[in-house]
């Protein structure tokens, strides 16, 4: 059982997506967030190098070009912010507290000799329930369980369905 930690969702440039083994997409924000913030700062630092005097004015013949430079980086900083924040609600929504990781049994065994995972219980019966007459209901709601239960030399998994 891998436990997910909902503070890493505000983390930027895919961290959260990859933390929650969804890599494509983590390295898709990655990608987009870099871009972004490249461009930002590429074209803030045009601006303040090339059009920008010291003494801060910009010649007019150079007016238009500045201010077509200043809005490409403000579209650029838009641009960076929003990825951003979609990677926040991304992250948020595909949250989950605790995900479960298949691992063989030699990783097994030596995730626990490190004292990462903690041994399985043994599996325990169900206890009937007492028997009372209730009614049925007219229409049962469909279900599904799965089961994991250790055997000697391997374990059991199983899926029971009613409908």
């Amino acid at each position: 059982v891998v436990k997910h930690n909902a503070l890493l969702n505000v983390l930027p440039f895919g961290v959260p997506q990859i933390e929650q083994n969804r890599v494509l997409p983590g390295i898709l924000f990655a990608v987009a967030q870099g871009v972004t913030i490249t461009s930002s700062v590429l074209t803030y630092t045009l601006v303040h190098t090339e059009y920008i005097r010291l003494d801060g004015k910009v010649d007019s013949e150079k007016l238009k070009q500045a201010q077509a430079w200043k809005t490409a980086n403000w579209i650029s900083v838009g641009a960076a912010g929003a990825v951003y924040l979609a990677g926040v609600v991304d992250a948020f929504l595909a949250h989950k507290e605790q995900s479960i990781k298949l691992v063989s049994r030699e990783e097994y065994l030596k995730l626990r000799e490190e004292g990462e995972v903690l041994p399985v219980l043994p599996a325990t019966t169900p206890v009937a329930p007492e028997t009372k007459p209730n009614p049925a209901p007219s229409s049962p709601k469909p279900n599904a369980s799965l089961f994991l239960s250790p055997l000697p030399g391997g374990a059991a998994v199983g899926l029971a369905g009613r409908f």
